[in-house]
């Protein structure tokens, strides 16, 4: 199953709400008041949140009731392919597990929120913004020479070809 997740206000407050993508049956709602930065993981089983200045990111199991933390920064993240693996903002690899940084991606710089993420697992590498990065090893490969504000991208299937959407057409 497929599970969407998003911030909603509802009479001033803000919530967290994930949901079967089929049915909508929620599968988890709670207060988002002082929320600044979330993930979902792509199969939709956990929750990665932090309230802004806080020392640690909560994960929450959306099947199963409880939070656990891990002692990380609060700042933008993402799951990478597998789930059991954070890319933080600042370049970390965390490994969900055990709580600890098992790698390190030479971001050209710390993001607020992440630019553009295009995932070929498959293939082994990440375009974060304009950089490309060995999915792996997060070793950076080669910064495209196209805008930053990227809003889709596609590869043909022979993986000759990029392209773009952006804020120029």
């Amino acid at each position: 199953s497929r599970q969407v997740c998003q911030l909603t206000d509802s009479e001033q407050v803000q919530f967290i709400d994930v949901a079967e993508v089929r049915t909508g049956l929620s599968l988890l709602r709670m207060r988002a008041d002082n929320i600044d930065t979330y993930a979902l993981s792509r199969d939709g089983a956990t929750l990665a949140y932090c309230d802004g200045g806080a020392e640690v990111i909560s994960l929450v199991d959306v099947t199963v009731p409880g939070i656990r933390q891990i002692d990380y920064a609060c700042q933008a993240m993402l799951f990478l392919p597998g789930e059991a693996r954070l890319l933080l903002s600042d370049g970390q690899v965390v490994d969900l597990q055990t709580g600890t940084t098992v790698g390190q991606f030479a971001l050209a710089a710390s993001y607020n929120k992440f630019p553009f993420v295009f995932i070929r697992a498959e293939r082994n590498y990440i375009i974060i913004g304009s950089q490309v990065f060995n999915l792996e090893t997060g070793a950076w490969l080669v910064d495209l020479p196209f805008p930053a504000n990227i809003y889709d991208i596609a590869i043909t299937p022979d993986e000759l070809t990029l392209i773009l959407l952006t804020d120029r057409g």
